[in-house]
C-alpha cells in the first residue's frame, strides 16, 4: 500500500507521526520520502481527476508545502488499511480511523490509500 501524507496540512499539523495504527496492525514500512511536488508532478499524479471542478484546488493546495510518502507492506495492507484511513469521501469518515479523527476540514485530506496495487505502483513510479 502506497500512502501519501499529503497536502500541506498534514504536514503543518504534524500528523506524519501517526503511523501507529499501521504499525500495529504489523505492517512494515519500507520505504518513506519527504518531497516537495512540483505543479507538473501533481498534475501527472491527478490525471485522473483532471476533469473534475477541485482539479486545480487540489494540484494548488498539493503544492503549498511538503508530503510524505510512505509504502507499507504487510498480509492485505492495502485493504485494511483503506479501511483504517475511512474511505476518501468526508461524508464517509468515521470516529476512531484516520480520517475521522485527524481530518479537520473538507476538503484538506490528510492521507491517501491507494485502490490498487497498478495506482500504488504508478505512484511509486512519480
Amino acid at each position: 500500500m502506497h500512502l501519501h501524507c499529503h497536502q500541506a496540512h498534514g504536514m503543518q499539523c504534524n500528523f506524519v507521526g501517526e503511523i501507529k495504527p499501521f504499525e500495529q496492525k504489523g505492517f512494515c514500512l519500507i520505504a518513506m520520502k519527504l518531497i516537495q511536488a512540483s505543479e507538473d508532478l501533481l498534475k501527472e499524479h491527478y490525471i485522473d481527476l483532471k476533469d473534475r471542478p477541485f482539479f486545480a484546488s487540489l494540484v494548488k493546495s498539493m503544492q503549498s508545502g511538503p508530503g510524505v510518502s510512505m509504502v507499507w507492506e504487510g498480509l492485505k495492507v492495502m485493504k485494511t488499511g483503506r479501511v483504517m484511513l475511512s474511505g476518501a469521501k468526508p461524508m464517509d469518515f468515521r470516529p476512531g480511523t484516520i480520517h475521522g479523527d485527524f481530518c479537520i476540514q473538507v476538503g484538506r485530506n490528510i492521507i491517501h490509500g491507494n485502490d490498487s496495487v497498478e495506482s500504488a505502483e504508478k505512484e511509486m513510479g512519480l
